[in-house]
């Protein structure tokens, strides 16, 4: 994140609420290495937070309230408005995070009942909306972690995360624990392992050597609200019910292993088995993936990656022309050692590891080629492991 992104968001607040911001948050997106469609089953994933950020310039309102004001970068043509607790339209996340936070904080029971969250917010930043890269994690975790600055409410992590996914879920888009939790836990130089399932994580460190993460945004913009998703984690929620009906003693999947769920796979119905094979083996590729980290193998983690890929397409069917042939292209090239479609799915971004010195070349080629083949606006940037959302003004 450049001092020109801040210092932008920093002057339209200016300009927009006549004075200068109480604080600056810093809020990153996110790619996901590896685990995808597993948090909300208390899986295994390995994300991290990247150095494209949105950035939250906020201040007290001038009247205490539970309202707040907003303008963005994201909605240039929306002069500021106010946004009250479940609120639709533009900002409707906005408005199901003040609702969480009007019940939560109401019934504290410490002195916090009627508790002032107004304030006048300006989003600003260089992390593009609807790409696959978490913009609405960012979006919610960056806010609430201004809005604790500003009224000095003193939230615990646990409590950003839970109250980030809440709102999320009334906004429509039932995300699991691995956007909020890798927007807040990130680190520079390092992913992110997270068990969904004991709500852990802990830093992986990363050296790519001569290789890059790029992400390449296929144009085709994709949110969590749209049903897709919802459909597709029902799905899977369906099939790991299945795995109960085998024993009552499974409880959660988490319960098998990979060795025991294959041993009773064939006891599924067919229609299970692509949710519960993808589910089982993007733990293992986690698990993997970290290893090949370990011992600095990147033509492995890319290997691993263009596997998750693979088993996305075939098991969940989350795939679109656009971001399936970037991945192809991508790997036909061998400066390109893996990669896969990152957030969900349905479209979005893809994240690849590609040898820095020839980063520009492959990476430019193919994004020129897309963006005629698809009449898409294609474009890619280098990405890096960063920290997690915090206060820097």
């Amino acid at each position: 994140m450049s001092n020109e992104q801040i210092n932008s968001a920093t002057d339209a607040f200016a300009r927009l609420y006549g004075g200068a911001p109480d604080v600056i948050v810093r809020s990153p997106g996110r790619v996901n290495i590896a685990g995808e469609h597993t948090d909300y089953l208390g899986g295994l994933c390995l994300p991290m937070a990247i150095d494209l950020s949105l950035i939250v310039a906020a201040a007290r309102g001038a009247r205490a309230g539970r309202g707040v004001t907003i303008a963005s970068s994201i909605y240039p043509e929306l002069a500021p408005c106010e946004v009250a607790p479940v609120q639709g339209g533009a900002y409707a996340r906005l408005g199901a995070l003040l609702a969480v936070l009007a019940e939560r904080l109401g019934n504290a029971g410490d002195g916090r009942v009627n508790a002032d969250i107004a304030a006048n917010i300006y989003i600003g930043g260089d992390l593009p909306v609807g790409a696959g890269l978490s913009s609405s994690a960012a979006f919610t975790v960056g806010v609430l972690t201004a809005l604790d600055a500003l009224h000095d409410w003193k939230l615990a992590d646990d409590d950003v995360i839970a109250i980030a996914i809440e709102a999320e879920h009334r906004a429509g888009a039932p995300c699991g624990w691995m956007d909020p939790a890798a927007v807040l836990f990130g680190s520079e130089g390092c992913a992110v392992f997270l068990d969904c399932f004991n709500e852990e994580h802990s830093l992986v460190p990363i050296d790519t050597g001569a290789y890059s993460f790029v992400v390449i945004d296929s144009g085709v913009g994709r949110d969590l609200a749209d049903g897709r998703y919802a459909a597709l984690r029902a799905a899977m929620e369906s099939a790991a019910a299945e795995l109960a009906k085998l024993d009552k003693r499974i409880e959660h999947p988490r319960f098998l292993d990979f060795a025991a769920y294959m041993s009773g796979r064939e006891r599924l119905p067919d229609w299970a088995t692509p949710y519960l094979d993808h589910y089982y083996l993007e733990n293992e590729r986690v698990k993997a993936t970290i290893k090949a980290f370990e011992y600095g193998n990147i033509p492995r983690a890319g290997a691993l990656m263009l596997d998750a890929h693979a088993s996305a397409l075939e098991n969940l069917k989350n795939g679109c022309p656009e971001t399936d042939w970037i991945v192809e292209n991508l790997c036909r090239d061998d400066a390109c050692a893996g990669a896969r479609v990152t957030g969900a799915g349905f479209g979005g971004a893809v994240i690849a590891l590609v040898e820095t010195a020839r980063a520009a070349d492959v990476c430019g080629a193919v994004v020129a080629e897309g963006s005629a083949r698809f009449a898409r606006a294609m474009r890619w940037t280098r990405v890096a492991p960063a920290r997690g959302a915090e206060l820097i003004g």
